[in-house]
């Protein structure tokens, strides 16, 4: 999907509890200035959190006073519980059960508030079924034909039971979507038909259909969406990228905004650092959607967030340059956007940590898949994807080994025949511990004070058609951990190495990740190489011709740009300490090496003549 769009507003939200501070102390008669003075143009005034209900009279107070500097619209965390309510259920955070009528009935005259006073009102991310109360468990059997009792479901849910969590997420589904349309969405547009509604999800995209968050679904129902792009500490900022992507491949056009905060993740007591904060925003900005909200409003009364504040608007400028330079279709390694019922135990959120090696990811829906492709297969996909149908299209496949496993236990015969494994004993060990991988005669082992021991598998029995591009050797065998095999017309490769993909961004040898990224840039008009023994945390984004690499490491890194015949690359403005240090012609094309500073970003333009 080509999205352009390179207008975009930075915006806030006001809490409830802060709202009413702002009351309280008169702080709201100087506040939108200070907002307007860090380039806010617009704010989300929220009615409810926690159990606290503003008046409508306190609402249109606050109201008319930020309009005076900014545009306003509403907000509310219904899915929050408060004293008073009815069932609730605890995690770090309270969350009301949305099975209770007590509780519907109060999300409806919060949401009816809201709807009297503003044109637009966005709904927090605690919009979702958490709970696993007596009453979903009753109603869940009634529907569904068990007759499981509450610990039960639950350890089925944890050990996850294909069966049971596809029927939950059906559960929660119907439920939220149910409780969202009778009393959110129609009383809200009886009492204003003018009204717009923003549904705002969370940054845990794979649990999404779980909690009934069922986006094709509720598209039907909510006019627009926001998406939250944060990235905590020890996650992959490329998250921040991949999760709009995500969304928007389900919602299509109705991705509005991206939403982050400034906690760390961990404690929650403290900030994450300006670091991730920035590339948080960095990342969040290459979504092109039309706003870009810093959550919440009371971080800008507090001198201690300012560094953090003015680091994500200096980000936010530069980004906006870069989307004015930057058109096209995005391209490269395509992930279906299928909301899996069920945890991927050994996937999730894999494409994440694939595009920190550099490897271009690209979200996107099953029909979007066309001839040449690259198209990357986890362990949720195999039942819910067409396999055959995905190589009658001609679509190179990339299956992790999770993935892979799946796909012979599914299609048996014709399964290992399209993976080049034989099916008669398909996999030799489930892990080898080995200490050196080769590939074509290039052994790579430990580096400067790192233990040379890798793990990998599952160690497929691979045939004669398979082409090993990698293997594992253990002081005695060689074991084929990254193969390729040709069936019909179409490519499939399988990664051997992702059950353990946390070793994938450094401890795995160089040689592991060129492999990767050689399979994963072939239907590309050029590559990425690797100078030294590691080349990570490397960000990768095509667009058309351009082609954008962001340099998330705190040093500077080179590496090379192999083009092909007739290729021309030239660097273009927004980059930020980045060069083109030299140019090679090779046999079949040109070698160009590129240097990036720290935290620094390349913007290329390759050109074909």
């Amino acid at each position: 999907m080509a999205i352009h769009n390179d207008k975009v507003r930075f915006l806030t939200y006001v809490t409830a509890p802060f709202a009413m501070e702002l009351i309280r102390t008169g702080a709201v008669k100087k506040f939108p200035e200070i907002l307007s003075s860090y380039g806010i143009e617009k704010v989300y005034i929220e009615n409810y959190r926690d159990g606290l209900l503003l008046s409508k009279s306190d609402l249109q107070y606050l109201k008319d006073r930020f309009e005076r500097r900014l545009e306003v619209s509403g907000g509310m965390a219904i899915g929050t519980w408060g004293e008073g309510w009815g069932e609730m259920e605890q995690y770090e955070f309270k969350v009301a059960c949305i099975s209770d009528e007590r509780n519907r009935q109060m999300i409806k005259a919060v949401a009816e508030r809201n709807a009297e006073v503003f044109n637009e009102v966005i709904i927090d991310d605690f919009w979702a079924n958490w709970c696993y109360s007596e009453k979903d468990v009753e109603k869940f059997n009634e529907i569904y034909g068990y007759r499981l009792d509450k610990n039960t479901l639950s350890k089925l849910l944890a050990d996850n039971d294909e069966e049971i969590s596809s029927l939950w997420a059906n559960y929660s589904s119907q439920l939220l979507e149910d409780v969202s349309k009778n009393y959110v969405v129609e009383p809200m547009k009886k009492i204003n038909s003018n009204l717009k509604l923003i549904l705002k999800v969370g940054e845990w995209r794979e649990l999404y259909i779980h909690r009934g968050l069922n986006l094709r679904r509720l598209s039907r129902l909510f006019d627009k969406f926001y998406v939250g792009t944060e990235s905590r500490e020890f996650s992959p900022v490329t998250g921040s990228l991949y999760i709009v992507q995500f969304v928007r491949a389900l919602v299509g056009e109705k991705v509005k905004g991206v939403w982050f905060d400034l906690y760390d993740g961990i404690t929650w007591e403290e900030h994450a650092s300006l670091h991730t904060l920035r590339n948080q925003a960095k990342l969040s900005m290459m979504g092109f959607t039309d706003e870009i909200l810093l959550f919440d409003a009371r971080h800008f009364m507090q001198n201690s967030s300012d560094k953090e504040i003015r680091g994500i608007v200096n980000e936010i400028r530069l980004m906006k340059s870069w989307r004015r330079r930057v058109t096209g279709e995005e391209k490269g390694l395509k992930k279906l956007a299928i909301q899996h019922p069920y945890n991927q135990v050994f996937d999730g959120y894999f494409a994440d940590t694939l595009g920190l090696i550099g490897v271009p990811i690209v979200y996107a829906s099953v029909d979007s898949v066309k001839e040449g492709d690259n198209v990357l297969l986890t362990e949720g996909d195999i039942k819910y994807v067409d396999i055959l149908r995905l190589i009658e299209q001609g679509a190179n496949l990339i299956l992790t080994a999770s993935a892979a496993e799946k796909l012979g236990n599914t299609l048996g015969e014709v399964g290992y025949q399209i993976l080049g494994v034989d099916s008669r004993n398909p996999i030799l060990h489930q892990f080898v511990n080995g200490y050196a991988f080769f590939s074509k005669g290039i052994g790579a082992s430990r580096r400067h004070r790192v233990a040379p021991g890798f793990l990998a598998g599952p160690i497929f029995n691979t045939n004669d058609s398979a082409n090993v591009m990698l293997w594992l050797y253990d002081g005695k065998l060689s074991y084929p951990v990254i193969f390729q095999n040709s069936y019909r017309t179409v490519k499939v490769s399988v990664l051997g190495i992702t059950k353990y993909y946390g070793y994938l961004t450094f401890n795995y040898p160089e040689l592991v990740r060129q492999v990767v990224r050689d399979i994963a840039f072939n239907n590309l008009d050029f590559s990425v190489e690797a100078i030294g023994h590691t080349l990570t945390n490397l960000v990768t984004v095509v667009r058309g011709n351009s082609v954008t690499f962001v340099n998330l490491n705190p040093f500077n890194i080179r590496f090379f740009v192999n083009l092909k015949e007739n290729s021309y690359v030239e660097l273009e403005k927004p980059s930020v300490g980045a060069k083109i240090v030299s140019e090679e012609s090779l046999n079949n094309g040109k070698r160009v090496k590129v240097g990036v500073s720290a935290h620094g970003q390349a913007l290329l333009k390759i050109t074909t003549r």
